[in-house]
């Protein structure tokens, strides 16, 4: 029995590291083969003690953090999925690892997934007792196996609610001289990338805006969302609404869902396949208009993306002048938008510190809605849309500009407001003229 068990463990481990077309063919024939977790899991149930026995770690290669790489710990906060925890791997690590490390430590796998950014393997992780979460990352820290352990981070999108309009009004144009700089660019041969809810790519508005879409959350899709409708919209509808990038490429990526139960929410794991796809596909720009908490993860593969030259423009936070940073908006290579009124005064729940870089219109902002319609609604996640397409437009102009010089432009282009700080309104309300005519 216990070499008939061994015999099992080995040959679903070479069926998760190295699947070949012939057993696809044959899985195809009598059923599908159960992903890799399911398993883990599988194994995970079988009798412990003597399993050890025959591939136990002098038998499996197991990755290691490298030396005097101190393990990532993230920190609990409320906004977190209940009973789940994420790690990080080596990239080297394999299924023998992860099986090893679920029961080293009574976790159940949910997700193993690699992530291109990170260059890590990343595992979703249940915890099945009553150890809170704290705990598990205490333990988790221990292990020299394991490169970050967070919570799961929830976020949530940075907009307030709705109300329906009949027709397209729209004061933002004007405010950031958009005729004038449609004039020299329209964001043509830019990707510009949105991580938001499910996207209503039949809106008119849109004629044909939107050329590729991704389902991060890898579940059955659901009806259109406002949110997600309405960032696209203003990044770059074409049709009977002016789009800051109405030339723009879209690539419309669902990380949100409200599942018809309240806001919309996404989580880390989400977000992060989010970015691995949009910059995989060649997105220039990604619009992120939602906030949560600090995320290593996220941190970590927003920084990649930036080393690869993609502009990454976030919304500030939608939780008042006291509220404490909202990411991904502070990390240091965003850009961090803030939210303005047609009088050029802040957007009142919008968040206040040292990470805003800029401005702009964020307060009753007409976007397009599921269906074929228009509502208007406020928050930073609008005023982030209008900077996306901004961004759009100067590297048509100049498809080399880093992040960090889209930043500057914009900064110093900007419509600076006496009696404003900086923690308020960054450098000031953005310019899409000055700042095309500023690129070189």
């Amino acid at each position: 029995m216990r070499q008939l068990r061994k015999g099992l463990v080995l040959g679903v481990l070479v069926v998760i590291a190295w699947p070949c077309p012939a057993w696809a063919q044959a899985a195809g024939q009598g059923g599908p083969l159960p992903d890799a977790v399911t398993v883990l899991n599988l194994l995970r149930g079988l009798p412990k003690g003597r399993l050890g026995q025959g591939w136990n770690s002098q038998a499996v290669a197991v990755a290691l953090r490298p030396a005097g790489v101190p393990v990532v710990i993230g920190a609990v906060v409320p906004e977190v999925r209940s009973n789940e925890v994420i790690v990080t791997l080596p990239a080297a690590a394999d299924g023998a690892t992860v099986l090893q490390l679920s029961r080293d430590l009574n976790l159940e796998g949910q997700t193993l997934y690699t992530s291109a950014l990170l260059g890590q393997r990343v595992v979703r992780f249940r915890i099945p007792d009553q150890r809170s979460i704290e705990t598990v990352l205490q333990q988790i820290a221990a292990d020299t196996r394991v490169l970050v352990a967070q919570p799961h981070y929830v976020y949530v999108p940075s907009q307030g609610a709705a109300k329906s309009l009949p027709a397209p009004p729209q004061y933002a144009p004007d405010k950031l001289h958009l005729t004038e700089a449609h004039k020299v660019a329209q964001g043509k041969r830019v990707k510009i990338a949105i991580i938001d809810s499910q996207i209503d790519t039949s809106h008119p508005a849109f004629a044909g805006a939107i050329t590729e879409t991704f389902d991060a959350l890898g579940e059955a899709r659901s009806e259109p969302e406002l949110h997600g409708t309405a960032i696209a919209a203003i990044v770059g509808a074409r049709s009977g609404f002016k789009g800051i990038a109405p030339a723009a490429n879209v690539l419309g990526i669902r990380a949100f869902s409200s599942s018809g139960q309240g806001s919309a929410q996404s989580y880390t794991l989400a977000i992060l396949k989010a970015l691995d796809w949009a910059v995989a596909n060649g997105a220039r720009v990604i619009n992120m208009s939602f906030a949560g908490p600090e995320d290593p993860l996220l941190g970590k593969a927003i920084e990649a993306a930036d080393a690869q030259g993609v502009v990454i423009i976030a919304a500030a936070g939608n939780g008042g002048p006291t509220a404490k940073a909202a990411y991904p908006a502070a990390f240091p290579s965003v850009i961090a938008v803030t939210a303005t009124d047609s009088a050029d005064e802040t957007y009142k729940d919008a968040n206040r510190g040292p990470y805003i870089a800029v401005a702009a219109p964020g307060v009753d902002i007409i976007a397009a809605a599921p269906k074929g319609a228009f509502d208007i609604s406020s928050g930073t996640s609008l005023a982030a849309a209008h900077i996306s397409g901004i961004a759009a437009l100067m590297l048509e102009k100049n498809p080399t500009l880093t992040s960090k010089e889209v930043r500057e432009i914009l900064s110093k282009s900007a419509h600076k407001l006496n009696g404003k700080s900086a923690e308020e309104l960054g450098a000031g309300i953005a310019d899409a003229a000055a700042a095309v005519s500023a690129v070189k």
